[in-house]
C-alpha cells in the first residue's frame, strides 16, 4: 500500500507528460490560461485586493513578527494564535513568504519584521501597511498572487484530465478551455486567499475519486480522501467532498461482477474516513498551540453561517441566478444548463463516462444544498461547480460532436466567442481600474507632506499612495463635517459608496446630514473643487444600488462582466469610481 502511495506523484507526472505530448492542443490551453489568470496581477499592489487576502497574508506575517521579536514558544502561540484559524492557507503563505521574511533579516532590515508584532487594526491595519517599506509588500502580494495563478493553471490542467478520462480529449480540451474563459474563475485567481489552492485539491480529489471507480485502485482511493482533506483544510465549504467520495465508493460497484464484495469493505471505508478526518484536524496550526477548540468554535461558525446576514436580503434563488450569470458569463450559465440536461438524459447507460458524469451531478447537488439554507453568498462560494460544469458542457459538446459535426461546429464556436468575450473584456478590465488610476495620480501630483482625508472604515476601500499622510474619520459617523475644517487635508476623497448618500433610495443609507456634506463637497462650497474623477461618474454622483431581486439585474450581470459586488468580493467596475477634491481656500 505504502509502495502505491509513493507512486502516485510519479504517475502524475508521467501522464502529465504524456498529456503535453500526445495533445498538442493542451500546451495552448495552458498557455491562454497562465495569461487569462496572471493578466495584470499586481492590481492594487501595493494594497490589497480583498479583506480576505490582506487577513490570509497577515496573519502569516505576524506570527514571523512576533516569533522573531521573542523567540519562544510563547510567542510562537501567540503568533499563530493572532489570526481566525484559516488552516492549511497559514501553512502555503507561511513557505511562500518565508524566503522574503528571511532575507529581509540577513540584509539587515529586521525592523521591517518586527513591525508585525501586535499591529493594530485601525483602518485595516493602516499604521503597519503604511510603516512597512513598500517594496516588501510589493514582493510578498506578487508572491501571492502569483501562487493563486499557479494553482489556477493547474486546476484548469486537472479539469482536462477529468474530461479526457470521461470521454476523451476533446471532451478534455473543451471543459478545460471552458474553465478558462470562466470570469468568476479569472476573478478569484487574482487575489491571494483559500479559494483557488481549494479547488486545486477539489479537482484533484475528484479525479482519484474517478480513477477509483475506473480502476479499484485502494490506494488511490485513500488518496483522494487524504487531498478531500487537504481540500477541506483549506476552505470548509469543500465539505461535499465527503459525499463525493461516498457516492464514487458505491458506484464502482456498478463495474464489477461481485457488487457485494466491492461494497463491504469496512477498512477501506474506516481507513479513508480516518485520513480525511487527520488531514483536516493537521490542516489547522492552531490546534498545535490552543487545542480544539479554536477548529471547534470554526466549524461551528461555518454551521451558523445560514443564520448571517452578509448583504441585502433576495430569495436565494435569485442568489443563484446573479451568482452564475456574473461568474460564468450568459453564455456559459445557458451552456451549462443545457449540459447538465443533456447528461441527465444519458445516465441510463452504464459506462465509466455516466457514472463519472454520476459523480460530477452529486457535486454540483451536494454545493446547491450546501448553501440554500444560507441567507445570501458570492460568486466565490459556487467556484467548485464551474470545472464540475465545464466538463458536462465538454462531454454534452464532444457528443454532439460525435453525432453532428455541421451542428456541433457553429454551436461550439459561437459558445466561445460569447463566452470568451465576456472573461476577456472583464479580465482586461484589470489594466485600467479607477482606483489604480487614482492612486497614480495622486502619486505623481501630491506633494511629500500632502495630506488626504476619506471616509471608509477600511484603507481597502480607498485609493491611496503608499506612505502618504491618511486621515480617516469614522465612516459611519452622523456627521464627517464636524472636524474637517480642523483637520484641514489637502485633499478628500469620495468613493462610489460614499455616493450612496446621495440617492435616497439606496437601503440603509438614508442620512440627510452626510448627503447634505458630500454635496457640499461636490459642488465647491468647502474651499474644495474636484481635481480628478476615475472611472464612470454615476448621474448627478447620485450612486445606483443594485436591485436584490431583480430578475432583470441579476441576468444584466451576466452580459456585462465589471458590475458591483456584494460582501467581500473584489471591487470592480461602478464599485471603483473615486473622486479626489484639493483644497482651494483656507480651511
Amino acid at each position: 500500500m505504502l509502495r502505491s502511495f509513493r507512486e502516485l506523484p510519479v504517475r502524475a507526472k508521467r501522464q502529465f507528460v504524456r498529456d503535453l505530448r500526445v495533445d498538442p492542443y493542451l500546451r495552448y490551453i495552458l498557455v491562454v490560461s497562465v495569461f487569462l489568470t496572471g493578466f495584470w496581477f499586481w492590481h492594487r499592489i501595493p494594497n490589497f485586493a480583498t479583506r480576505d487576502e490582506r487577513a490570509r497574508v497577515l496573519d502569516v506575517l505576524v506570527a514571523y513578527g512576533t516569533v522573531f521579536s521573542d523567540p519562544s514558544i510563547d510567542s510562537f502561540r501567540t503568533g499563530i494564535e493572532w489570526g481566525r484559524p484559516y488552516g492549511a492557507t497559514f501553512y502555503l503563505y507561511a513557505i511562500v513568504l518565508f524566503p522574503v521574511v528571511l532575507l529581509t533579516v540577513l540584509f539587515g532590515t529586521s525592523d521591517v519584521v518586527l513591525a508585525f508584532d501586535s499591529p493594530t487594526a485601525t483602518f485595516g491595519y493602516w499604521p503597519v501597511w503604511n510603516t512597512v517599506p513598500e517594496w516588501f509588500w510589493m514582493v510578498c502580494l506578487s508572491l501571492v498572487r502569483l501562487t493563486s495563478v499557479v494553482f489556477a493553471v493547474g486546476s484548469v490542467y486537472l479539469t482536462y484530465r477529468i474530461g479526457t478520462l470521461l470521454r476523451d480529449r476533446m471532451s478534455g480540451r473543451l471543459a478545460a478551455t471552458m474553465l478558462t474563459i470562466t470570469f468568476g474563475f479569472l476573478v478569484v485567481a487574482h487575489e491571494g486567499g483559500e479559494d483557488v489552492p481549494s479547488l486545486f485539491f477539489i479537482l484533484l480529489t475528484l479525479y482519484l475519486a474517478l480513477r477509483y471507480i475506473d480502476t479499484g485502485d485502494e490506494a488511490v482511493y485513500l488518496a483522494g480522501c487524504v487531498v478531500g482533506g487537504i481540500a477541506i483544510a483549506f476552505k470548509f465549504t469543500a465539505a461535499p467532498l465527503v459525499v463525493l467520495l461516498g457516492l464514487a465508493f458505491f458506484l464502482r460497484a456498478r463495474h464489477v461482477e461481485d457488487r457485494w464484495a466491492t461494497l463491504v469493505r469496512p477498512k477501506t471505508i474506516v481507513a479513508g474516513a480516518g485520513l480525511g478526518a487527520v488531514t483536516i484536524v493537521l490542516g489547522f496550526p492552531s490546534v498545535f498551540v490552543s487545542g480544539f477548540d479554536p477548529l471547534i468554535e470554526r466549524i461551528t461558525q461555518g454551521m451558523g453561517r445560514s443564520e448571517q446576514s452578509h448583504g441585502p436580503t433576495a430569495p436565494i434563488w435569485w442568489w443563484y441566478l446573479r451568482s452564475y450569470a456574473n461568474g460564468l458569463g450568459l453564455p456559459l450559465s445557458i451552456a451549462s444548463v443545457l449540459g447538465v440536461l443533456g447528461s441527465v438524459l444519458r445516465l441510463r447507460d452504464r459506462s465509466i463516462e455516466t457514472s463519472g458524469v454520476l459523480l460530477l451531478l452529486g457535486g454540483i447537488g451536494s454545493y446547491l444544498v450546501l448553501f440554500s439554507s444560507w441567507q445570501n453568498f458570492r460568486v466565490h462560494h459556487l467556484l467548485p461547480t464551474f470545472p464540475m460544469l465545464a466538463i458536462l458542457v465538454g462531454v454534452t459538446v464532444s457528443r454532439l460532436f460525435a453525432r453532428s459535426q455541421r451542428l456541433a461546429r457553429p454551436i461550439l464556436a459561437v459558445l466561445l466567442v460569447t463566452g470568451g468575450a465576456y472573461a476577456v473584456v472583464g479580465d482586461l478590465g484589470y489594466a485600467t481600474q479607477p482606483m489604480d488610476d487614482a492612486t497614480t495620480w495622486l502619486d505623481r501630483n501630491a506633494s511629500e507632506n500632502a495630506s488626504m482625508e476619506v471616509y471608509r472604515a477600511d484603507m481597502h476601500d480607498i485609493a491611496v499612495p503608499h506612505g502618504m499622510t491618511v486621515h480617516h474619520p469614522n465612516a459611519r459617523a452622523q456627521n464627517n463635517d464636524d472636524n474637517a475644517d480642523a483637520r484641514c487635508p489637502e485633499y478628500l476623497q469620495l468613493g462610489y459608496r460614499d455616493l450612496y448618500f446621495l440617492n435616497p433610495e439606496t437601503p440603509g443609507r438614508t442620512n440627510p446630514s452626510r448627503a447634505a456634506y458630500i454635496r457640499s463637497l461636490l459642488n465647491g462650497s468647502r474651499n474644495y473643487e474636484i481635481a480628478a474623477e476615475f472611472g464612470r461618474r454615476p448621474d448627478d454622483y447620485a450612486a445606483n444600488p443594485s436591485s436584490p431581486g431583480s430578475v432583470r439585474d441579476a441576468l444584466w450581470v451576466g452580459l456585462v462582466p465589471r458590475v458591483p459586488q456584494y460582501g467581500d468580493e473584489q471591487d470592480l467596475g461602478p464599485d471603483q469610481f473615486t473622486v479626489v477634491l484639493h483644497r482651494t481656500g483656507p480651511c
